[in-house]
């Protein structure tokens, strides 16, 4: 499932909403970069003045006003630029800043099971592609769009102020612009809007090779998978390649806008002369102003490539927000630690059921391992415990309440699910411990690491700096069994009355795992323990073991009952200890 994008209309109220909360720097930059627009086509009327003047016969005296006038109109727009500029920058921090917050909030208030099905790509291609677009307009181009505007205005105003009769020659820009906007709008929309949707696949597609470079070698893969980023690449060359045509239309029309005005002005103007009806500077001030909003219109080019862009961005970024938060009943509360499920069943999405009528019962204290095939549905159930996803039949209970119902913190104190996967953020060791409970003291981050064995962070403070220790990219790399112990360390500083080991081992050589398991034994003694074993032996101590087969639990009892009953298990059993 892909997350939502937003549509124009949708954008248009965000945007809507983001300047009435920043109205006061919005409104202070529009004012003086019209003001710095007034300025700067005050000056072209001046020298058109200045041209009448000297032609009728005028003094020195009149000469140097003029001059003066000039010059502090030039002082006068280079000051109101700057005022300008530098609060439409606070301002575009300012709101960067808080779509980042809200881009983070919606990720993390989203049901982990949705975040996980939109995919890498999509979320990669939001949180970086996408918000690199909208950064780059609103710290570049976000002053930019609004002095050209104020610029455009300033000098149709004073245009027609100055010649009335002159000046509708530029009303044919208006003319052009708009059958040219009509050309190229309903064709850039979508070009970007697919382009950023291409981008995220393979940006997708490039960190899942970089991740599993080695399942991908093993498997000989490699050419499966050039051939597939290839495809990938060729589709986003060509999606690149239509938006740059669309920009060399784009550009070829605003030159035709930019030169046939002068033309015209010319011959419009002189006709007009040779009747007497404008004079030689309101031409000089009318063809001033034409060739000054060259610049502007040129730029316009640029910026409107990166408007259109940056606005298929904000639809991607406010499309998070449309979906709903998990929700929650904050004022459930389990009467118990018992568990039970009651003829559960779980099909992702529009899938098949993986899991069919699953039925069981957890005492408190109770350990029980979830073993079988590599398909069975033991990571699926161990995630319906976990409240991660919710059963599309029957029900999930702890101390009688519907666990993925409960509020977050209300779960995290229930139970915790620890898999195979892992992450170590760039941080320091404590930084990534107190994740879980950020009150810990050193001591109990020093006790945690001890109960999974981590001896290699005691020798950090000879070799390095402690519980300081920067780890991640270009500071100190863990290997994969010291991050899944510093993922076993977090678990026992949550402290929850149920854990649930998802293969949470695997990574670990068998010595180290054993020491682990039994550390954690030892420390979550009387809590509830649920373990998908990856290895055998983490089976054998448990008081219940459950095997799973095609979704369902085809065998359920201890390490002696299930082997002296000769089924499924049994012949596991033998077959490893035979190894």
């Amino acid at each position: 499932m892909k997350l939502p994008v937003a549509s124009d209309k949708q954008v248009r109220q965000e945007v809507l909403k983001l300047a009435k909360v920043h109205k006061g720097l919005l409104t202070l930059t529009t004012l003086t970069q019209l003001g710095a627009a007034l300025a700067a086509v005050a000056m072209p009327w001046l020298v058109g003045k200045l041209i009448d003047q000297v032609k009728a016969g005028t003094t020195s005296e009149v000469v140097m006003r003029y001059l003066w006038l000039f010059a502090a109109m030039a002082i006068t727009m280079i000051v109101l630029s700057y005022i300008a500029e530098y609060s439409s920058r606070i301002m575009s921090e300012r709101v960067f800043m808080g779509l980042r917050n809200q881009l983070v909030t919606s990720l993390l208030s989203m049901p982990l099971g949705l975040v996980e099905s939109a995919g890498t790509g999509d979320l990669l291609g939001r949180v970086s592609h996408d918000v690199d677009k909208i950064s780059f307009f609103l710290r570049r181009g976000l002053s930019e769009v609004l002095a050209i505007v104020a610029v455009v205005l300033a000098t149709y105003t004073v245009a027609f102020t100055t010649s009335w009769k002159l000046a509708p020659v530029l009303l044919l820009n208006l003319v052009f612009m708009y059958f040219l906007g009509r050309w190229y709008f309903p064709r850039a929309v979508p070009a970007y809007r697919t382009e950023s949707s291409v981008f995220a696949t393979q940006n997708g597609h490039i960190s899942e090779n970089v991740e599993q470079i080695d399942t991908i070698e093993a498997l000989g893969m490699v050419p499966l998978r050039r051939a597939q980023l290839r495809t990938l690449i060729e589709n986003n060359l060509n999606n690149e390649r239509y938006t740059a045509w669309l920009r060399v239309g784009l550009l070829g029309g605003i030159m035709l806008l930019l030169l046939s005005p002068l033309l015209l002005v010319i011959a419009w103007g002189g006709f007009l002369y040779s009747y007497g009806v404008v004079t030689i500077g309101e031409i000089s001030t009318i063809f001033l102003y034409v060739f000054t909003l060259k610049g502007p219109i040129s730029e316009f080019t640029f910026w409107i490539d990166v408007v259109e862009s940056a606005k298929v961005s904000f639809a991607r970024i406010f499309g998070v927000g449309l979906v709903p938060p998990a929700e929650y009943d904050h004022d459930l509360a389990p009467a118990g630690r018992e568990w039970e499920l009651d003829r559960v069943s779980f099909a992702y999405g529009n899938g098949p059921e993986v899991l069919h009528q699953v039925s069981l019962n957890l005492a408190p204290g109770e350990r029980l391992a979830i073993v079988g095939t590599s398909g069975a549905g033991k990571s699926t159930l161990a995630r319906l415990l976990a409240g991660i996803d919710e059963p599309s039949g029957g029900q999930v209970l702890v101390g009688g309440a519907p666990i993925a119902a409960l509020a977050e913190d209300a779960r995290r104190a229930q139970v915790a699910l620890v898999t195979q996967e892992h992450h170590i953020f760039s941080d320091t060791l404590a930084a990534n411990l107190r994740l879980v409970k950020p009150e810990a003291t050193d001591e109990e981050l020093w006790e945690a690491l001890d109960v999974v064995g981590a001896k290699w962070a005691r020798e950090l403070v000879t070799t390095h700096e402690g519980l300081e220790t920067k780890l991640g990219s270009g500071e100190l790399t863990l290997n994969a069994a010291r991050a899944q112990q510093v993922a076993l360390a977090r678990l026992v500083l949550m402290d929850p009355h149920t854990l649930i080991l998802d293969e949470a081992t695997s990574m670990l050589d068998p010595t180290s795992a054993r020491e682990i398991e039994q550390g954690l034994e030892r420390v979550l003694a009387g809590r509830t323990v649920i373990m998908i074993a990856h290895r055998l032996f983490t089976a054998q101590d448990a008081d219940r073991i459950c095997v799973m087969e095609n979704g369902q639990i085809a065998e359920l009892g201890s390490h002696d009952e299930l082997v002296a009953q000769g089924g499924h298990y049994a012949k596991l059993w033998q077959a490893w200890a035979n190894e």
